[in-house]
C-alpha cells in the first residue's frame, strides 16, 4: 500500500466519527444540490410547457351581457385588426368547488366551445382527448384535488350560486390554475341553458408580456368588454418562483461547498499536525 492508502485505511479504523461526519457531510451536500437543480429544473421549464404548448392563446376578451350595436361593432374592430393572429368566441366562465384536504374555494376557468377544431389551435389536450357530448375535461391539478377518476361525477357552483353535476370523460395535462372543458352539446345538457358565445380565445401576432398588457389595456376602455384574463398574470408568478429559487440554490451552493471544503481542509490540517 502506498503511504496515502495507509494513511486514509488507519483514519477510518481510528477516527470512525469523524469518517462518518465527512461521509454524511458531503452527501448531504451534494443530496442537497441535487435536490435544488432538480426543483428549479422543473419548474423553470413550467412556462414554456404551460404556455407554449399546452395554452396557445394570449387573451380571454369578456364580454358584457346584452351588448348593443354599436358596443358590438366597437368590440368586432380591434379582434379584427393586424395586431391579433385568431380568435375564437367560446362561452366563459368561472366556477367553483371547495376542494382539497384543507376544503379551500378551488376557481375554476370553464370553457366552452361549439368548434372542436379550432378550439384545437388554442389548447392542446393530452393524450390525444377528444371533448366529448357525455362529459366534461378537467385539468390533472383539479382531478387529484376533488380525487376524482373518469367516468365521475362532481358538483360545481356557478357565479348564480347555483349547483350543476357534471361528469369526468377525461383527464388533461396543465400545470397552472384548474380548467374545464366541455361542448356546447353538454353544456346544455348539465346547465340547462342554450350555449351563448361570451367571450373570445384571442392569440397575438405578437405574444410578448409588454404588447400582451398592451392589447389587454386596449380592450378594456371598451364599454362591451367585462374584463380581460391575461396569460402574463401567470407567467409572471412563476418567473417569480423560479427567481426565488435561484437565490436559494445560490445560498444551498455556499453551505455545500463550505461543508465540503471544511471537511476536506480540517482533515489535512490534522494530518499535517
Amino acid at each position: 500500500m502506498s503511504f496515502t492508502h495507509k494513511v486514509t485505511a488507519r483514519n477510518i479504523f481510528r477516527y470512525k466519527k469523524r469518517m462518518f461526519m465527512t461521509i454524511f457531510g458531503v452527501c448531504g451536500a451534494v443530496a442537497l444540490l441535487f435536490t435544488g437543480f432538480s426543483v428549479q429544473n422543473s419548474i423553470s421549464k413550467i412556462n414554456d410547457r404551460q404556455f407554449g404548448e399546452l395554452i396557445k392563446y394570449d387573451l380571454i376578451v369578456a364580454q358584457n351581457s346584452h351588448l348593443s350595436e354599436e358596443e358590438q361593432q366597437d368590440l368586432d374592430s380591434p379582434l379584427s385588426s393586424e395586431a391579433i393572429k385568431q380568435q375564437l368566441p367560446i362561452h366563459y366562465e368561472s366556477v367553483s368547488k371547495v376542494a382539497g384536504t384543507k376544503k379551500d374555494d378551488q376557481e375554476i376557468k370553464m370553457i366552452v366551445t361549439q368548434d372542436e377544431e379550432k378550439f384545437r389551435e388554442y389548447f392542446t389536450l393530452t393524450k390525444e382527448i377528444d371533448l366529448d357530448n357525455d362529459g366534461v375535461v378537467i385539468s390533472e391539478r383539479l382531478a387529484k384535488l376533488l380525487d376524482v377518476k373518469v367516468g365521475d361525477r362532481f358538483t360545481i357552483t356557478d357565479s348564480n350560486d347555483k349547483e350543476h353535476e357534471v361528469e369526468v370523460v377525461a383527464i388533461t395535462e396543465m400545470y397552472t390554475g384548474h380548467f374545464m372543458f366541455m361542448t356546447d352539446s353538454y353544456y346544455e345538457t348539465a346547465f340547462s341553458e342554450n350555449y351563448q358565445a361570451n367571450a373570445n380565445l384571442v392569440s397575438l401576432n405578437d405574444r410578448s408580456t409588454d404588447n400582451a398588457k398592451q392589447q389587454a389595456s386596449r380592450f378594456m376602455e371598451l364599454s362591451g368588454v367585462k374584463g380581460v384574463v391575461q396569460n402574463t398574470t401567470m407567467i409572471t408568478q412563476i418567473n417569480t418562483i423560479v427567481d426565488s429559487l435561484n437565490q436559494i440554490m445560490e445560498v444551498l451552493i455556499l453551505v455545500a461547498v463550505f461543508v465540503i471544503l471544511y471537511n476536506l481542509t480540517n482533515i489535512n490540517v490534522a494530518e499535517r499536525i
